[in-house]
């Protein structure tokens, strides 16, 4: 908080207008989660655990701050993503990440997100699928309680299916070019009831 709102006549300021509430408190005032603060602890803290030798030992605090670290950056080390399915999954779906993304080109956050909204929906697929063979090759008998537990894994592949192509083909058109159309013609239907009435020897590009 700036000295000139906090001290006033050499004396601590304790009240504040609105004006100066908006515009020299309130900027002030932290949650603790900010990714530049949790970094900047994080340095802070490595600095005092760090012997001379180079080892850091590693308390609880620390190895909190680092799996936020870890957190802040999860678009380009798919930290988040791994938390949220089965580990035996996570070399797959890192590795999936990493492919997407060169494939792809994606520089954007939104793009890196996509990419990772596409890897859950396979790997949910997957894991949804391997659970439905597993109860299918249970037993022959199927009970009532089986019979919908099955029909729900079922309904759950189909919506991971329909994710993981939604997802897919929403990264192809945000990657895709845009296209050009050039028309050379005296009429020419562009769109359903829409039509460009041109003189001869028009040459026009559109661009959509």
């Amino acid at each position: 908080m700036s000295n000139e709102v906090v001290k006033k006549n050499g004396n601590i300021k304790k009240a504040f207008d609105p004006q100066e509430m908006r515009t020299s408190v309130i900027p002030h005032l932290t949650t603790g989660l900010e990714p530049d603060n949790i970094l900047k602890r994080l340095n802070e803290k490595l600095s005092k655990l760090i012997d001379s030798d180079g080892v850091a030992s590693m308390d609880k605090d620390a190895q909190k701050l680092l799996r936020d670290a870890a957190m802040i950056f999860g678009l380009d080390n798919h930290h988040a993503l791994i938390g949220v399915m089965n580990e035996n999954y996570s070399p797959l779906a890192i590795e999936f990440a990493n492919n997407l993304n060169k494939e792809y080109d994606c520089k954007m956050p939104s793009e890196k997100a996509l990419s990772q909204v596409i890897v859950n929906a396979y790997i949910r697929l997957l894991d949804d699928t391997r659970r439905f063979n597993i109860c299918i090759e249970a037993g022959e008998y199927l009970s009532e309680n089986r019979t919908k537990h099955l029909a729900m894994l079922s309904k759950q592949i189909d919506r991971a299916n329909r994710q993981f192509i939604s997802a897919l083909s929403a990264l192809k058109q945000f990657k895709s070019p845009m296209i050009q159309i050039n028309v050379k013609t005296h009429n020419a239907f562009v769109a359903q009831n829409q039509q460009l009435n041109a003189n001869t020897n028009l040459n026009e590009t559109i661009t959509p």
